[in-house]
């Protein structure tokens, strides 16, 4: 019996802990901020660098639910 605050066991698919390809992140906001179109870019105010830069942070990271970690983390390291 599962209580509702334990996650739920998955079958199949990738062990974010374990060895697996780096996942590209698909964040369509980052190119919105970046470009000066979004909603929070207008008049170059610190809100907008703000979202600039944690938008590209998380386009840094693994795009796997779970791992989060950077490319150069070994976790992303091809197996041989």
């Amino acid at each position: 019996m599962r209580l509702p605050w334990q996650r739920a066991k998955t079958t199949g698919g990738t062990d974010p802990g374990g060895p697996h390809a780096f996942v590209e992140t698909n964040d369509p906001g980052v190119g919105a901020v970046s470009s000066g179109a979004g909603p929070f870019a207008q008049g170059g105010t610190q809100l907008a660098q703000l979202a600039m830069t944690t938008a590209m942070l998380r386009a840094t990271r693994c795009g796997l639910p779970g791992c989060g970690k950077p490319r150069e983390d070994p976790v992303h390291a091809p197996e041989e």
